[in-house]
């Protein structure tokens, strides 16, 4: 009887250790997102977690793994501070930041025996009157024999901007001259015309697209010729 019930508890106890959870540090990538990552004073920021990972190893042991229960803990500046456990492995939080300095937030996870590290994200706040500028640019095409831009594209280098920044200015960095169509959200259009390295006035009203002209090719489409350079431009963004 005693030598049934110790190869049982062998059996359990290298059934148990098969499936000891090898978690990775959450250190070396962001489990998840923080959005925006530009914002403004005051403003409501989302931070999201995904943990799935940490079943990679359970294999085909599935729920005869015993998972401990995770804990996650946000902190940072602006008043940012959050603490859940357990939590699930996927899940969310909101928080206002408050005042209009930088904030850094700290996302750290871990169970009751395994440290999952630290990752942190920093929101840039911007002050009233602050001006970010991105590279931004008007693909040129031809329509027939005549050249045309696309509508402009700004490259935002991967930061996710609240919703209450809006394109504020457009500064022409070509060699050239330019003619730009402003197209606002409330439906008004305006015509702005931009000597090289000029900057347009401060837009007063969101704007929904932008198109510009190079009025010196005008015959860059003809006889098969290839299509108009591009149109390159630096867009400023700031808060409403």
């Amino acid at each position: 009887m005693f030598l049934r019930l110790f190869v049982c508890m062998l059996i359990c106890a290298l059934a148990l250790s098969s499936c000891k959870l090898k978690r990775p540090s959450l250190a070396k990538e962001f489990p998840g997102k923080v959005s925006p990552t530009i914002a403004c004073p005051g403003q409501n920021i989302t931070i999201e977690w995904d943990a799935g990972f940490i079943n990679a190893d359970c294999g085909s042991n599935g729920a005869a793994c015993k998972r401990d229960p995770l804990t996650v803990e946000v902190t940072g500046t602006g008043g940012i501070s959050f603490k859940e456990s357990p939590a699930p492995l996927s899940g969310n939080h909101n928080s206002v930041i408050s005042g209009s300095e930088d904030a850094t937030i700290s996302l750290h996870a871990f169970d009751t025996d395994q440290d999952l590290g630290t990752a942190t994200v920093k929101i840039n706040v911007l002050t009233p009157g602050e001006v970010l500028n991105y590279d931004a640019v008007c693909e040129g095409m031809c329509e027939g024999d005549k050249p045309a831009w696309k509508e402009m594209q700004t490259d935002f280098k991967g930061e996710t901007l609240s919703d209450l920044i809006a394109l504020k200015q457009i500064k022409n960095i070509n060699a050239f001259d330019i003619e730009l169509n402003i197209y606002y959200q409330n439906g008004e259009t305006a015509t702005v015309n931009l000597k090289a390295g000029a900057s347009s006035s401060m837009f007063t009203s969101r704007v929904a697209r932008v198109v510009a002209k190079n009025k010196a090719e005008v015959n860059a489409c003809s006889k098969g010729a290839a299509a108009p350079a591009a149109i390159k431009l630096q867009a400023g963004y700031g808060c409403l």
